[in-house]
């Protein structure tokens, strides 16, 4: 969900992430209706694996946007 809000916010000062708007400014109906399309992909993979996905883009698509989340497993204390 996080990459969702943060890949849907309306981009804010300088083009991309950045220390003043970070991702920019939510975009709550955006991040329900690329959820709702299902528009994401959500897999796993080992180290030194390889994934790959299509994408289609629509031929009047503004841009396509991409975002990489992950989560590491915790590490031993």
């Amino acid at each position: 969900l996080k990459a969702i809000v943060l890949n849907t916010a309306r981009d804010l000062g300088n083009p991309g992430p950045d220390y003043t708007y970070g991702y920019g400014l939510m975009n709550a109906i955006e991040a329900v209706r690329t959820i709702d399309d299902a528009k994401f992909f959500r897999d796993k993979v080992g180290t030194g694996a390889t994934k790959t996905h299509e994408v289609e883009i629509d031929a009047g698509a503004e841009a396509l946007r991409v975002l990489l989340a992950y989560s590491d497993a915790p590490g031993a204390p």
